[in-house]
């Protein structure tokens, strides 16, 4: 069984037990979440009317209707996780680059149990 047939497989269950989409949409979103990994080139509509099963207005279209993401994550996450589960976070908003990053140029030695700096 390859990746994108398990890949398929769950996304199709989560989709046919939520009611939020009809079997148009459902066909597309199959057919999206098994060719976005896969496609070449830059990630756009015309790429993906080039490459893919349908042509750029379809992709577009689909695209422009809004989709609840967080009812299908919370779905994948309720039906194929254990009970200990962590959220990681990352603020965009904290500047992570540049003068600001800290502990430019230094790592954390455990045999001198201190931060040196880089060589």
């Amino acid at each position: 069984m390859t990746c994108s047939t398990k890949i398929e497989i769950v996304a199709s269950q989560i989709l046919q037990n939520l009611s939020i989409t009809g079997a148009w949409r459902t066909r597309f979103l199959l057919h999206l979440f098994d060719f976005w990994p896969a496609l070449l080139g830059r990630y756009n509509f015309i790429n993906l009317g080039r490459q893919g099963d349908f042509v750029e207005f379809t992709y577009r279209k689909h695209f422009d209707q809004p989709f609840d993401w967080l009812v299908f994550n919370l779905a994948l996450v309720n039906n194929h996780s254990s009970e200990d589960l962590i959220i990681g976070l990352d603020p965009y908003y904290i500047p992570k680059a540049g003068k600001h990053t800290a502990g430019v140029g230094r790592f954390h030695s455990g045999k001198a149990r201190r931060r040196l700096p880089a060589a």
